[in-house]
């Protein structure tokens, strides 16, 4: 009832399985690729976001609201 070849059929099953190992290297690579520009881009983000003045500022408030016997001690 059908007029598709299965010869067809065939040859277009048989030429989806012919993955090599240079496919695998390829999408290793790109698979790598995209997980260090993430991560190496989210790092950028995070320590962009941190603000020097803050930061400087919070370390004095730290030492200042620690009680005198702890400072005497060091």
């Amino acid at each position: 009832m059908s007029t598709i070849d299965e010869s067809a059929i065939k040859t277009n099953a048989a030429a989806g399985q012919n993955f090599g190992l240079a496919w695998a290297v390829k999408r290793a690579l790109l698979g790598l690729t995209i997980l260090v520009v993430m991560f190496g881009g989210g790092a950028w983000l995070l320590y962009a976001t941190i603000d020097p003045d803050r930061a400087d500022a919070s370390e004095t408030a730290a030492q200042i609201s620690a009680p005198p016997a702890l400072l005497s001690s060091r």
